[in-house]
C-alpha cells in the first residue's frame, strides 16, 4: 500500500531541494564519493545524485526533465499502488471488472498479474508497438496467451498501459492528473515539472513515456522509502 505523508507530517532531516549537506557529515568518505561522481561524469551520465539519510550530498548535472525510459515502471507502480491504498480497486480484481470486451481466459487476468508482468500474453516488439499506433486497448484485449496467468515472468511494455485506462475508469480522472494530485503533489512535485508522452488515443506510455527531474526522482525515492514500503500490495 503508498500512504503519502499528511499535512503537518514530521518532515525528513534533509528534504530535497534543500540545503547540501557534507559527506562527512553523514559518515561518507569525500574523497572517494568525489571520485566515484566524476567517473559517472567521465562515462556520458546526464545526471548523478547521491543522497544519503535523505540528504542530496553529491550532484553533477543541471537537474533538467528528462525521458527515464523503463523507470516510468515504478513510477507507475507507486500511482497504482495509491489508487488501491485509497480503495478504487484492488490488486486481485480481473480485467474484465474493467474492461466488459475482456471475455473468457483474458478478462480474469488480474491487475496484480499486468503490474508484475505475468500475465502471460504475448508479446513481441512489433505487435507492441503496432499497439501504440492503433487501438491498444482493443490489441491488448485480443492478444493470444503463451502462458497461463501468474506462471512466467515475460517482459512486456504495452500490456502496462491498461493500468492507466483502469486509474482513469475507477477514480474518474486521467492518469496524469491522479498522479499529480494523489501522489506527485503530494511531495512537492509540480505539475509543470515533468510530462508523460501518450499514444495516438491518448493513453498514457506507462512503460516509458515519462520524463522527470533527477531531484524529482529523488522525492519519490524518499517517499517509497518513508511511507510507501511495499507500495503495491492487495
Amino acid at each position: 500500500m503508498l500512504t503519502v505523508p499528511a499535512a503537518g507530517a514530521q518532515t525528513a532531516t534533509c528534504a530535497e531541494p534543500g540545503a547540501l549537506a557534507s559527506p562527512t557529515s553523514v559518515n561518507l568518505d569525500a574523497a572517494k564519493l568525489r571520485r566515484s561522481v566524476q567517473f559517472a561524469a567521465s562515462t556520458s551520465a546526464w545526471e548523478v545524485r547521491v543522497y544519503r539519510h535523505d540528504c542530496l550530498v553529491a550532484s553533477y548535472g543541471a537537474d533538467k526533465a528528462a525521458p527515464v525510459f523503463s523507470a516510468s515502471k515504478s513510477v507507475a507502480s507507486l500511482v497504482v499502488g495509491r489508487a488501491v491504498t485509497l480503495g478504487y480497486f484492488s490488486m486481485t480484481d480481473p480485467l474484465k471488472k474493467f474492461f466488459p470486451k475482456a471475455r473468457g481466459p483474458v478478462g480474469n487476468i488480474t491487475v496484480e498479474q499486468v503490474i508484475t508482468q505475468t500475465s502471460g500474453l504475448h508479446f513481441s516488439w512489433p505487435a507492441d508497438v503496432a499497439g501504440y499506433l492503433t487501438d491498444i486497448e482493443h490489441y491488448l484485449l485480443h492478444t493470444a496467451r503463451d502462458h497461463a496467468p501468474g506462471t512466467t515472468f515475460q517482459y512486456a511494455q504495452a500490456s502496462l498501459s491498461l493500468l492507466a485506462a483502469i486509474i482513469s475508469r475507477t477514480t474518474g480522472r486521467s492518469f496524469l492528473d491522479f498522479a499529480q494530485a494523489e501522489v506527485f503533489s503530494r511531495v512537492g512535485i509540480a505539475r509543470n515539472r515533468w510530462a508523460w508522452i501518450a499514444d495516438r488515443r491518448g493513453v498514457p506510455q506507462v512503460a516509458g513515456g515519462l520524463a522527470m527531474r533527477p531531484s524529482d526522482l529523488g522525492r519519490l525515492g524518499a517517499l517509497s522509502m518513508h511511507w510507501g514500503p511495499g507500495a503495491v500490495s492487495g
